[in-house]
């Protein structure tokens, strides 16, 4: 009875997912399966890769589609505000792409490695099992070839955007019970970055892997 009960609900949430609905960005009716008008998607297609170079200590460069703070953030908020939770796949896989295809793949081609990657996802709070960053992760690594390994986890929390710099700085990751972490070369994809805590804590539970680089959707200006 529970699973049919489970089956139901998800056809559901389904053909409500499939339903016109507001653009993300603007608000503006859409009549066709799509999360974004066409022109807030192409303002935001303008924007990738602009703002500064940003890095984490001890980690290096941190590779975004964008810097939030600058032109066009209101855009990049409510963009990334809906993608927040659970969104169905095909609203995160455009921007996936944008990350796998026109910020990860040039990276590696300069460093002339490709297919020795593991993608590692952000992990979600308790208590879901996935989210928004294991999808977009799970995706970057189908469109780049390269394993996924969703096998970090986090105690349970408040939000970060709660925590004080110093308490983020102070964050715990770990390896799901009888998970090893992976050999070789980590990418570790989450939607924001702010102060790199969350990727310096999965550096450390990964066993401070060499090749370790950082994708995100957006990193968060400090000002």
């Amino acid at each position: 009875m529970v699973s049919g009960n489970l089956q139901f609900a998800r056809r559901v949430w389904e053909q409500i997912q499939e339903a016109p609905r507001g653009c993300a960005g603007c608000g503006c009716w859409l009549f066709v399966k799509r999360w974004l008008c066409s022109d807030c998607e192409q303002l935001l297609l303008h924007l990738v890769g602009a703002g500064p170079v940003s890095v984490v200590e001890p980690l290096g460069r941190i590779h975004r589609v964008w810097s939030w703070g600058e032109d066009g953030s209101e855009q990049v908020s409510s963009l990334l505000d809906s993608l927040k939770g659970c969104p169905p796949a095909w609203a995160m896989q455009p921007w996936s792409r944008v990350l796998a295809e026109r910020i990860v793949t040039p990276v590696l081609a300069k460093r002339g490695t490709a297919g020795s990657w593991t993608v590692v996802p952000a992990p979600p709070r308790p208590p879901r099992e996935f989210d928004h960053a294991h999808i977009l992760a799970r995706q970057v690594a189908e469109n780049l070839g390269m394993a996924f390994y969703p096998k970090l986890t986090r105690p349970s929390a408040p939000p970060q955007r709660q925590l004080t710099k110093q308490e983020r700085a102070g964050i715990r990751l770990s390896l799901c019970r009888g998970a090893r972490a992976p050999k070789g070369q980590i990418l570790f994809v989450d939607d924001v970055l702010t102060t790199g805590a969350t990727a310096v804590a999965a550096w450390r539970a990964l066993g401070e892997p060499n090749d370790f680089l950082i994708a995100v959707l957006a990193y968060r200006l400090r000002r």
